[in-house]
């Protein structure tokens, strides 16, 4: 359910005065329906063909013209055809969030959908208007499953809704309208550490905060995946032989560190920066301190949360952890199908979301900062991260009314060589245990 817009269409505007009287019943009816987040459930539609009004007037022929051009900017054809039929002070009130967007705002997300693995269209099912104000029922439609961190991820279809358009002299003023419910993917290229092991793994996920001069110094003992939540991140990586490299990473970027990396962390251009850093290294190994959490003075510097930390025990096998990124819109739902005896580690930056796995349970850390599973739906927000090793397709959910971006790290087993060195047919694996000693 979306939250009462506070603009409705009834009030003024500096650049011009308007207001709606006398509506039709049904239109009223529909227009009160957007404003406090009701459903197609809750309406009768009175269905017409994509494309088609239900009357021929000159505020129906701009609306169908406007979502036949928004469909095919969605799609990654040309948005010119869009804009010209925005006026120039055109505003795109957000009823879930209550954000308004400008032309250029709005025009700017459509051409960043149009790019995206996962394409939207926004289907008319109807269309009623009275005084310039349109009111079409709209059901969303995606063109299916997409792929992120070596899984298949489908999103369960978002409910019909209404959208309101004001029309003026041929061009839409203003649009009321929930989020687009598509799914924002970030899949990093190269960034996906391959580990071999003969017993299995210990893991952790911190997420460090610097400001200024601040900086964490230390040296890598596994394999290791930095991303950037917020801000930009300077790091220099260096080597035992002294050959050292920097990098700057901006929100959303993501870096793979091999073991044996010297590495220094500070934000860029003494800004301020948050960091998830993923970390994970041979049972054999695992005394060893998550990095970031250093020794010294300067190596403590800023704020660590530890979000996640535990094993995972795999023989003789070849483990690829695979990073990703993906924006829940408001209310979203998805569901991940992963491959066998895949493990999947969830964090989010900001926010919460619901986390649940098909016949199985989500471990997070408790009070203690031991790993605990629980069966059900879990809450993870943005001080726990969720640990997946049942198989069975889990489920995330955004129940709020902002979009949560979630970390995804699929720990994928692939085939190696058995002790005879024959290849197994499948990964060498082992029965889990988790957590260790409980």
């Amino acid at each position: 359910q979306v939250s009462p817009v506070s603009d409705a269409p009834t009030l003024s505007r500096r650049s011009g005065m308007m207001t709606v009287t006398r509506r039709s019943g049904l239109v009223l009816l529909l227009a009160i329906s957007v404003l406090v987040g009701f459903t197609v459930r809750s309406v009768a539609f009175r269905p017409v063909a994509t494309g088609v009004a239900t009357s021929d007037t000159a505020a129906n022929t701009t609306a169908v013209a406007f979502y036949a051009a928004l469909n095919a900017a969605l799609s990654g054809e040309s948005a010119d055809p869009l804009r010209n039929l925005l006026s120039p002070i055109f505003v795109d009130h957000r009823a879930d969030t209550g954000g308004p967007q400008t032309i250029e705002d709005f025009l700017a997300q459509v051409d960043s959908i149009g790019d995206a693995p996962q394409q939207v269209q926004l289907q008319v099912i109807s269309i009623e208007q009275a005084a310039g104000i349109v009111v079409a029922g709209i059901r969303p439609v995606d063109d299916g499953p997409i792929e992120a961190a070596g899984m298949t991820i489908e999103q369960t279809s978002p409910p019909t809704h209404f959208e309101m358009l004001r029309v003026q002299r041929g061009v839409i003023v203003d649009r009321w309208a929930p989020s687009f419910t598509w799914l924002d993917v970030t899949e990093p290229v190269g960034i996906a550490p391959t580990i071999g092991s003969t017993i299995g793994f210990s893991t952790s996920l911190v997420r460090v905060e610097l400001t200024g001069s601040e900086e964490r110094t230390w040296r890598s003992t596994g394999a290791e995946i930095v991303a950037v939540e917020t801000g930009s991140a300077s790091l220099a990586l260096g080597s035992g032989a002294g050959a050292q490299s920097s990098k700057t990473l901006d929100e959303r970027e993501f870096v793979s560190i091999l073991a044996g990396t010297h590495v220094r962390l500070r934000a860029a251009n003494a800004g301020s920066v948050s960091v998830v850093i993923y970390w994970a290294t041979r049972t054999a190994a695992a005394e060893t301190a998550p990095p970031g959490s250093g020794s010294g003075a300067a190596a403590e510097a800023g704020k660590s949360t530890l979000l996640w930390g535990g094993s995972r025990y795999w023989i003789e096998s070849d483990v690829v952890h695979r990073p990703g990124l993906i924006v829940l819109p408001p209310g979203a739902e998805i569901t991940l199908w992963r491959q066998t005896d895949t493990a999947l580690l969830v964090s989010v930056q900001r926010g919460a979301i619901e986390a649940s796995v098909a016949g199985g349970s989500v471990a997070a850390l408790d009070e203690n900062r031991w790993p605990e599973r629980i069966p059900g739906v879990v809450q993870l927000d943005a001080s726990h991260a969720g640990w997946i090793e049942d198989d069975g397709a889990v489920t995330l959910r955004n129940p709020t009314e902002l979009p949560v971006t979630v970390l995804l790290i699929a720990l994928e087993p692939v085939a190696r060589a058995g002790a005879s060195g024959t290849p197994c047919s499948d990964p060498c694996l082992s029965p889990p245990l988790f957590p260790p000693g409980k």
